[in-house]
């Protein structure tokens, strides 16, 4: 998928004429272009497929080699299905505001630097080129710590959410990886998603009930690792909340009661 220019036949130096379509070759799909380069041809692109199914193989399409295409073809509809915020965390960690840009349309930004209120904006992580998409990531420093502040959005009422990372931790230990906190008790979270030395573990809080587990997986300091938990609400829970490393079948799982989320005080 190299530019005309080294050899290949894409248009836009940018890679901006490369489109996807559905199993008919017509319907077009929307898409998020994160990475582009031209001489190789390598690229990073999240397509948002309408139906997945699991028993058959599904088929799509790439279109590229359009002259008139000129502009990004990327649509923030790629994350419509319930994204409340997609941060690919690629940006330079140069410190501003809202330098970490949110792909989900919602505003969700991100912003490198100390807690709110605590005058520290030195915190921020530094751009790494180590990443699972060829492009790049952020190395935070544990022992600071770095992190990176989200625009605050209000999880009051949700009845099931999903968070999920990529990492490749330097050392197996403690702390957050993504997290909704004001404190440091593991009662002060709505969602905490973190490292606990050897584990991962899930720090969850509905409008009943604040719980900790499941602790579950393998850290390791050599391959990136994707990490997510899903939870569903329940009056009365029963395995509703589930530990992932890597897909496949949960690593862990917890009951825990309660129908709706619990947001900061």
């Amino acid at each position: 998928l190299a530019t005309t220019g080294n050899g290949g036949n894409v248009e836009n130096s940018n890679g901006y004429d490369i489109v996807f379509a559905d199993t008919d070759g017509d319907t077009k799909l929307d898409h998020e272009l994160q990475n582009y380069n031209p001489t190789t041809g390598k690229i990073t692109a999240h397509v948002k497929i309408p139906s997945l199914p699991s028993s058959v193989d599904k088929v799509i399409y790439i279109y590229y080699g359009n002259s008139t295409i000129s502009v990004d073809q990327s649509t923030t509809n790629t994350w419509s299905n319930g994204y409340e915020a997609v941060l690919h965390l690629q940006e330079s960690g140069s410190g501003v505001t809202d330098e970490f840009n949110d792909s989900s349309g919602n505003g969700i930004h991100g912003t490198g630097g100390g807690l709110p209120g605590s005058g520290d904006n030195t915190q921020t992580p530094d751009q790494a080129t180590d990443s699972i998409f060829g492009s790049y990531s952020q190395d935070y420093n544990a022992s600071n710590p770095d992190l990176i502040r989200t625009q605050d959005f209000d999880v009051t009422g949700f009845d099931e959410i999903t968070v999920e990372c990529w990492i490749k931790p330097d050392t197996a230990d403690q702390g957050r990886l993504v997290s909704n906190g004001w404190g440091t008790s593991y009662d002060d979270n709505s969602y905490n998603l973190k490292l606990d030395d050897v584990d991962f573990e899930v720090r969850h809080r509905t409008s009943v009930q604040s719980h900790s587990g499941p602790n579950a997986g393998t850290i390791s300091t050599t391959n990136w690792q994707f990490v997510a938990y899903t939870w569903v609400g329940q009056t009365t829970g029963s395995n509703n909340l589930k530990l992932y490393q890597d897909g496949g079948a949960p690593v862990g799982q917890d009951s825990i009661n309660g129908t709706s989320m619990y947001q900061t005080p």
